[in-house]
C-alpha cells in the first residue's frame, strides 16, 4: 500500500505517522518547503527572536526515517481523483490513496496607497519569520493589523523584543472569536500594560511613504508612522490544489463525516470542510490528521471508517505574564457571562458563558485553575 500525504503541517505529519502505523507500506509526505516540518504556531517566537529557527521542528530527520516516511520537498500541482496519481515538479507518481492536508494561506486586504517597496508583511512560514526577525528589534515601530489570537501574540512578543507596537482591530474587541466582553476587556488592559497601543472598532484607511517609514491613517483619522506593517487577519483554506484536481470546494475541501472528499482521497486540517465547518487550530488539525491517516488505510483495506467527532474549540496562549485559556463559544444571542473569581487580583479572570443555564463557553486569563474541568462539560 503506497500513499501520499500532501502538506507537512500538524495534520500531515500526524496523518503520515498514523497511516504507517495502520499498515501502509510506503508513505510519502510532500512539503512545499525545504525544511523539516515545524510547529507553525511557534513562528511568532522565531520572528521576534525568542526562539531559534532550528528549535521549532516537530521531529528530526531520523524520526521520519525510523518510521519509513519519505519526505519530498516539492509543490504538488494536481491529484487525479480517479487514479490517485500525483503531479509534483512536473513528474507524475502513482499512489493507492491520498490525504490532502495543505493547510491555509494568510488573509490580507489591499491597503490604499501601498507600494511594492513598503515593508508590508505576513507571517505564515519560516521564510516570513526570518525576514521579520531582521526587522523586529529595539524601537522598531510595528503595526499589527488584526486583533485575533495570532495578532495578539505577535503584538505581545514584538513588544517583549523591544519594538514599539500598535494594533488595529476592526471589531469592537480583541480575540472576539474566543472571548466575550469581560475577558476581552481584561485582555485589552493587559495588552496596554504590556506596551501595545490597541485601537478597536477601526480599520486602516490608507498608507503613504514618509521617508523610510510608512505613514498610516486610520478611518477615525488618527495618523502615525511605522516601520513595518504585519497582517494578522486570519487565514483562508488553500484550495489551489483542490480546484486544479476537480474536487468539491466551498470554504474548504468538502468532505463527509469520515473526512473523505472522494474515493481514496481524505482531507484534514485547515483545508478540510466537514458539515460546513472548517477548523483552524493546531489541536483540531492534529486530531483530523490522525483520523484521515487511519481512515485512508482502512478504506484501502475495505474496513469500516470512523467519523470525525469534533470537540469544542479551545485556545491556549501564554506570552510572558499574559495567559489566555478559552473553550467553546465566546458569546451567543441571549447568553450571559458570569465571573467566577472575586476580582481581587487584576491579572486573574475566570468567566463562564451560559445560555438558558447551559454552559457554552469558558474563558480564563492568568490562570488555568479549573479550566479543564469546565471545558470538559462543553
Amino acid at each position: 500500500m503506497n500513499i501520499a500525504i500532501i502538506g507537512a503541517g500538524h495534520a500531515g505529519v500526524e496523518a503520515a505517522a498514523t497511516a504507517r502505523a495502520a499498515g501502509a507500506e510506503q508513505v510519502t509526505l510532500f512539503t512545499s518547503e525545504s525544511t523539516l516540518p515545524y510547529f507553525r504556531p511557534r513562528l511568532i517566537a522565531v520572528a521576534c527572536g525568542q526562539t531559534a529557527a532550528g528549535e521549532i521542528a516537530m521531529h528530526d530527520a531520523a524520526w521520519y526515517a525510523d518510521r519509513g516516511i519519505t519526505l519530498c520537498s516539492a509543490t504538488v500541482e494536481r491529484v487525479d481523483p480517479a487514479t490517485h496519481s500525483v503531479v509534483a515538479g512536473g513528474k507524475t507518481q502513482a499512489f493507492d490513496g491520498v490525504a490532502i492536508t495543505c493547510g491555509a494561506n494568510p488573509f490580507t486586504i489591499p491597503l490604499d496607497g501601498a507600494q511594492p517597496d513598503m515593508a508590508i508583511r505576513t507571517l505564515w512560514n519560516l521564510d516570513d519569520a526570518l525576514r521579520l526577525r531582521e526587522r523586529i528589534a529595539n524601537k522598531h515601530r510595528l503595526l499589527v493589523i488584526g486583533g485575533g489570537l495570532l495578532g495578539v501574540e505577535a503584538a505581545l512578543r514584538a513588544s517583549m523584543a523591544g519594538a514599539v507596537v500598535a494594533m488595529v482591530e476592526r471589531l469592537p474587541r480583541v480575540m472576539a472569536a474566543q472571548l466575550g466582553e469581560l475577558a476581552a476587556a481584561a485582555l485589552l488592559s493587559q495588552l496596554t500594560a504590556s506596551g501595545v497601543d490597541v485601537t478597536c472598532g477601526c480599520c486602516v484607511k490608507s498608507v503613504a511613504p514618509d521617508g523610510n517609514a510608512i505613514r498610516v491613517t486610520l478611518d477615525n483619522d488618527r495618523a502615525f508612522c511605522v516601520d513595518t506593517i504585519l497582517f494578522s487577519m486570519g487565514a483562508r483554506a488553500n484550495l489551489t490544489l483542490a480546484k486544479a484536481s476537480g474536487l468539491s470546494v466551498n470554504r474548504g475541501i468538502v468532505a463527509d463525516d469520515n473526512l473523505q472528499a472522494a474515493p481514496g482521497i481524505f482531507v484534514a486540517g485547515d483545508v478540510a470542510e466537514v458539515n460546513g465547518v472548517v477548523r483552524g487550530s493546531a489541536r483540531d488539525a492534529s486530531a483530523q490528521g490522525k483520523l484521515a491517516g487511519a481512515n485512508l488505510v482502512a478504506a484501502l483495506k475495505g474496513l469500516p471508517l470512523t467519523p470525525f467527532a469534533g470537540s469544542a474549540p479551545q485556545t491556549l496562549m501564554k506570552v510572558g505574564r499574559v495567559e489566555v485559556h478559552a473553550a467553546g463559544a465566546a458569546s451567543a444571542e441571549g447568553s450571559v457571562e458570569t465571573r467566577l473569581d472575586d476580582a481581587s487580583d487584576p491579572s486573574i479572570l475566570r468567566v463562564v458563558v451560559k445560555k438558558e443555564d447551559k454552559l457554552i463557553g469558558v474563558q480564563q486569563l492568568g490562570t488555568r485553575k479549573g479550566f479543564d474541568e469546565l471545558a470538559a462539560q462543553l
